[in-house]
C-alpha cells in the first residue's frame, strides 16, 4: 500500500491466479485501505482510495477491457456516488484491445514489461528509462533476497488466498456433486414412488381376491344348506312312499 504525495493512498495488487472470490477479496482490501483513520478521528482526514489489480488471469469474465475503471454509481443516471473509492484493473492478457488513451498514458508499456518472461527482455524495454532501470535493478535485488521475499509475500495474505481457493476448490466440487446426487435423490424417489404403486395395485388384488375368496365360501355354505335341505326331502318322500 502506498501513500501519495497528493495524499491518494494506492493498494497495489498482482494477482497470477484464478480466484473464484477475487472480486470479495479486492472490495475488502479496498475497504481495508480507505479505512485509514482511527477511532474518534475527522472523516475529514479520510484518503482518495483506489485499488489497482494488474493480472493475466480472466478475473471478471464480463470485462474484455485492457484497462477498466469501478466506481460507485447511481444506478439510473451512471452520476458518481464518490470518485474517492474505486477499483482500476489492468488486464495483461488484453493488450491487444488496448485504446489510444491507453497507449498515450504507457499501460500498454507497461503491460509489456509486466509481461516479460526474461530479464534480458525487461532491459532492452527498460533500455533508456532511467527510472524502470532503477526499479528493475530494485526487482532482481528483491527476488534474490529470500528473507525480502517471505517479507513482502506477507502470512496473512497468503493464509487468506490459500483458504479462499480451499473453499472455491469445495465450493466447485459441491456444486458439481450435489446436482449428481440430486439427480440420483429424484431417481430414487420416482423408483420409490414406482414400488408404492406396485404395492398399492397388489393389495388392491389381495383385496378383490379375499373378496372372491368370501365369496366362494359363502356360495359353499349355501349350496351345502341347499344340499342338506333337498336330502332331508328326499328322506321324507322316501318315508312316504
Amino acid at each position: 500500500m502506498l501513500v501519495m504525495n497528493n495524499n491518494e493512498i494506492l493498494n497495489i495488487e498482482l494477482q497470477v491466479y484464478l480466484d473464484k472470490y477475487w472480486i470479495q477479496r479486492s472490495l475488502l482490501y479496498l475497504c481495508r485501505a480507505y479505512d485509514s483513520i482511527g477511532e474518534g478521528e475527522d472523516y475529514s482526514r479520510l484518503k482518495p482510495t483506489t485499488h489497482i489489480c494488474i493480472t493475466d488471469q480472466e478475473l471478471i469474465h464480463t470485462n474484455q477491457q485492457f484497462y477498466a475503471e469501478y466506481l460507485l454509481l447511481n444506478t439510473k443516471n451512471y452520476v458518481p456516488y464518490t470518485e474517492n473509492f474505486g477499483i482500476k484493473m489492468l488486464s495483461l492478457n488484453h493488450t491487444d484491445k488496448a485504446t489510444r488513451d491507453d497507449i498515450e498514458n504507457n499501460l500498454v508499456y507497461w503491460a509489456e514489461l509486466f509481461n516479460a518472461t526474461t530479464w534480458e527482455e525487461f532491459q532492452q524495454l527498460a533500455d533508456g528509462n532511467p527510472a524502470i532501470e532503477e526499479v528493475g535493478d530494485l526487482i532482481l535485488e528483491l527476488n534474490t533476497d529470500n528473507q525480502t521475499k517471505e517479507i513482502l509475500e506477507g502470512q496473512r495474505r497468503y493464509r487468506e488466498m490459500m483458504a479462499s481457493q480451499y473453499t472455491a476448490g469445495y465450493t466447485d466440487a459441491e456444486d458439481k456433486y450435489m446436482a449428481l446426487i440430486a439427480d440420483k435423490d429424484a431417481a430414487i424417489a420416482d423408483k420409490d414412488a414406482a414400488i408404492a404403486d406396485k404395492d398399492a395395485a397388489i393389495a388392491d388384488k389381495d383385496a378383490a381376491i379375499a373378496d372372491k375368496d368370501a365369496e366362494l365360501k359363502a356360495n359353499a355354505d349355501t349350496i351345502s344348506m341347499l344340499e342338506e335341505e333337498l336330502n332331508r326331502l328326499r328322506s321324507e318322500l322316501n318315508a312316504r312312499d
